[in-house]
This record gives structure tokens, sequence and C-alpha cells, in this order.
């Protein structure tokens, strides 16, 4: 999503930047929604479920997964 839909993650998450890695993304979203754990670091399980979460819920708008016949993956 971060190649496809940047400006969405960056509205719906408020970063100023997007990170370059998913790894990264994971890390900002997590620190800016509070998803920590002890130690002050990221809680991946929670973070990447509120991502999921949001995504079914239809919060980042109409947004597709998928690529049309002919691009994408070959």
């Amino acid at each position: 999503m971060s190649n496809t839909y940047p400006a969405v993650l960056q509205e719906r998450y408020k970063l100023d930047e997007l990170p370059d890695t998913p790894h990264m993304l994971v890390e900002a979203v997590g620190r800016k929604r509070g998803c920590l754990i002890a130690g002050g670091k990221v809680d991946w399980p929670r973070t990447c479920q509120m991502v999921l979460k949001d995504l079914r819920e239809g919060k980042f708008g109409l947004v597709s997964l998928e690529w049309p016949d002919g691009r994408g993956w070959s």
C-alpha cells in the first residue's frame, strides 16, 4: 500500500513522511498510535492487527490490493 496509496497511509496515521521500508512503516504507525510494550518497543502484533482492522473497515477509503490483468507480478 505504501507504493500505491502513500497519501492515504500518511493521512490515516498522521505521518509527516512515509518511511522507506514496510518495517519502518509499522514502527512509525505503532509509535504514532501508542502501540508500545515494555521498554518503549512497538507492539508489532497489535499494530498489524490495527492496520488490518482499518483496512477491513474501509477506513482507507476505496483501495484495491489487486492489479488489473497485465500489471504487477509476472
